[in-house]
């Protein structure tokens, strides 16, 4: 077998490590988090976490941004299999049957990270490198909203009467507030709200689709 060439060698250690840490911010949040047990995990020494990472905030960071980055290619790809009101209805019609079959009040226990990351966020807006690097992680998720917003549009033939950015903001704002409720009082945000919220969406998108297909015969 060929030896690995450094650059792969590096590349992997990197990912074994975002690996490893994610797991253990999501179990201890993430001033418990030490690199000492992130680097056992993976097992690797300070050496290889620092040869990497600069700190653990930078360390935590990429992690967010990889799961981001993953997250926001997924939806990509969703709309860009369809881009019209039918993948909506699809995503409303699967909410529907997750309803039906029993929904439930959202548990943190189910998803540990979220108080990894609601703590990440306080400690990220007292430090302004950190902020920064933050705000412009929350910049390209708007951008990818506002960019699939704007381009169903384009395809359903209407206007959007707010600025996509503004609509990116506001579905970031809902998701944002959503999670810290949900862990603060669980029982507070219905299983099934997603579901009603994305049907409110198709609605109101496929009301304007009517308008502009009336206002445009032609298409």
């Amino acid at each position: 077998m060929p030896r690995k060439t450094r650059e792969v060698q590096r590349a992997e250690t990197r990912s074994r490590l975002v690996a490893e840490a994610r797991a253990v911010f999501a179990e201890v949040g993430f001033h418990c988090a030490s690199i000492e047990e992130i680097t056992d995990r993976a097992g690797y020494s300070r050496g290889a976490f620092y040869s990497n990472f600069s700190s653990k905030e930078d360390l935590f960071l990429t992690v967010v941004e990889s799961s981001t980055q993953a997250r926001l290619e997924e939806l990509r790809e969703i709309f860009g299999r369809d881009p019209s009101l039918r993948v909506y209805a699809t995503l409303v019609g699967e909410a529907e049957e997750r309803v039906e079959r029993g929904s439930r009040p959202f548990d943190p226990a189910d998803d540990p990270w979220a108080y990894s990351f609601a703590e990440f966020t306080l400690h990220a807006a007292r430090n302004p490198e950190w902020r920064t690097r933050l705000a412009s992680l929350h910049s390209s998720i708007r951008a990818t909203y506002a960019e699939l917003v704007s381009e169903q549009a384009s395809h359903l033939g209407f206007e959007l009467t707010f600025p996509p950015d503004q609509l990116g903001s506001m579905q970031m704002a809902l998701e944002m507030g959503l999670y810290l409720q949900q862990i603060i009082d669980p029982a507070c945000v219905p299983g099934e709200f997603n579901m009603h919220f994305l049907e409110f969406v198709v609605r109101s998108m496929a009301a304007l689709s009517t308008e502009g297909a009336a206002a445009q015969p032609d298409r």
